[in-house]
């Protein structure tokens, strides 16, 4: 397993994939919440389905704890064999422990870079985060700023995509997981492209300043 790198490279991970619910339960949410969580709602450059994904990770870092009372447990509701998972269980402790998080606002240049990754690796069938450095060279030239990749496949549904990143069964490090909680990011690029190995891929890059 590869170790865990200072700008919070996420470790790739090819697993099974359970089915996931359709839409979420916003029920008790409040609807301030849900209107920042859509930061991406304007935008024209990213897909509806890409905006989506913004809004799911919004919800979860805005308010864990209720994201793992509504989200989570429909998720748990409609895959009854998950609730012993352990990588379910640690997701649900990890969200009843985490703090609120300002929501990720989206941002043009990271969704090229993600664009332009989850296009080549589709094209090729390649999965991973090869070329990291160079690809993310014009980002990480800056002073103090750290950045971090998600990669995702299988899945073409924004929420079945955040649930499965959030859950990051067979990651060790829980890298996923750890860059869609991290307190440090401040923006993000989504981009879903066909893939030719997995159907479907989606790229989440990050971007925020560094803390030591």
């Amino acid at each position: 397993m590869r170790s865990w790198f200072v700008f919070l490279l996420a470790l790739l991970s090819i697993r099974a994939f359970a089915a996931f619910p359709a839409d979420s339960n916003l029920k008790g949410w409040d609807t301030t919440i849900i209107k920042l969580a859509n930061s991406a709602s304007t935008v024209k450059y990213m897909t509806a389905d890409e905006k989506k994904v913004i809004f799911y990770i919004n919800l979860c870092r805005m308010q864990p704890r209720l994201f793992s009372k509504t989200i989570l447990k429909q998720y748990i509701t409609e895959n009854p064999d998950k609730e012993t998972n352990p990588y379910v269980v640690s997701l649900m402790k990890d969200l009843k422990g985490s703090k609120p998080k300002h929501p990720l606002q989206p941002d043009a240049d990271l969704y090229k870079s993600a664009e332009k990754w989850a296009t080549e690796t589709g094209k090729s069938g390649a999965t991973g985060h090869g070329n990291f450095n160079k690809r993310f060279n014009s980002f990480l030239k800056k002073n103090n700023v750290t950045v971090g990749e998600n990669c995702d496949y299988g899945h073409s549904d924004p929420l079945a995509i955040v649930l499965d990143l959030l859950i990051d069964e067979g990651v060790e490090d829980l890298g996923h997981r750890k860059n869609i909680l991290a307190a440090s990011f401040n923006t993000v690029g989504v981009s879903i492209k066909p893939h030719k190995g997995f159907t479907w891929d989606c790229v989440m890059d990050f971007e925020g300043p560094y803390h030591n």
